[in-house]
């Protein structure tokens, strides 16, 4: 099987479910540890939940109903304008991790994320087959100047379980985040370039690997992950 056989596999499994659930964890050169919950039911029931686990920080997450979507983030409840600005303003903290699976699970997210997506973070190569955490998977890269993506797509399911990123930040790099960025969340765009201004050159290489552990597809998933605030005390 060859690499566009098994990018295309990996899309049109996540485009096609009817649910999704995952666990996980995510482990970075700027935001230090993470663990994080998704839950999807189709058409447009979503969830994604982290915590901070270094530092501690606490409990954040994304959610929409199908209608109304919200985000929780160190203890401020905001009510969205939609998903994609609801996942924009994650992705900022999380290095790309709150937009990697649900621009796999609605294709239609993919033109607001622009050139940040898994598709076109290629041309993909197959570098070998491995074992993580049991499951057998193929590896694939895309390795460019600046930056290297890998990921390991398990061959049973074509599940993604695992994704690496090693980037060192040029000025051309960081516009085209910032261009992707501010066409759904100014605001957050403005904060970032702020921060690019600051950084030394040591802290334009970042590295984040995010493990997907044990995900399902076409599962039951109760209609109370969508429809209950996830914090004591809400309404």
């Amino acid at each position: 099987m060859d690499v566009d056989e098994i990018l295309q596999k990996l899309l049109t499994r996540y485009a096609s479910c009817s649910s999704y659930r995952d666990s996980g964890r995510v482990q970075g050169s700027e935001q230090g540890q993470t663990t994080f919950r998704t839950f999807f039911l189709r058409p447009h029931k979503f969830r994604f939940e982290w915590t901070y686990v270094e530092p501690p920080l606490g409990y954040s997450f994304i959610w929409c109903d199908g209608n109304k979507v919200f985000s929780f983030n160190l203890g401020e409840k905001k009510e969205e304008n939609s998903l994609s600005n609801a996942i924009a303003a994650a992705t900022g903290v999380l290095q790309g991790t709150a937009h990697t699976i649900p621009t796999l699970l609605l294709p239609e997210l993919d033109a607001s994320f622009n050139s940040l997506t898994l598709p076109k973070l290629g041309p993909y190569q197959l570098a070998n087959e491995e074992e993580i955490s049991g499951k057998h998977a193929f590896r694939i890269f895309s390795e460019k100047e600046n930056e290297r993506i890998d990921l390991w797509i398990e061959k049973s399911t074509f599940a993604l379980v695992k994704y690496a990123e090693w980037s060192r930040s040029t000025p051309e790099i960081e516009e085209r985040i910032l261009e992707a960025l501010a066409t759904i969340d100014p605001e957050s765009a403005d904060k970032m370039r702020q921060n690019f201004a600051k950084q030394s050159e040591e802290d334009r290489i970042s590295t984040t690997t995010v493990t997907y552990e044990d995900p399902k597809f076409d599962e039951p998933i109760a209609n109370e992950e969508f429809t209950n605030f996830p914090w004591d005390g809400a309404s």
